[in-house]
């Protein structure tokens, strides 16, 4: 079993959460520097599923990246 964790946040766009007509749903995130290494891990479950579960924290434990 894989267990990647990593703090994130959802970018302030419009199509930040996408949900197609052909019954998937795309998502993307704001991931800061000091996160990247666990972040690309993700390469590693291409083509597989995997469990996603959320977790919010104190917005003080965070900045939000600026793109």
């Amino acid at each position: 079993m894989v267990k990647l964790e990593f703090i994130a946040s959802l970018p302030d766009i419009q199509s930040a959460i996408t949900i197609s007509g052909e019954g998937a749903t795309r998502i993307k995130f704001d991931i800061p520097e000091s996160e990247i290494a666990n972040a690309v891990k993700l390469v590693l479950l291409k083509g597989q599923a995997f469990k996603v579960k959320i977790e919010t924290i104190e917005s003080d434990d965070f900045t939000v990246p600026q793109v």
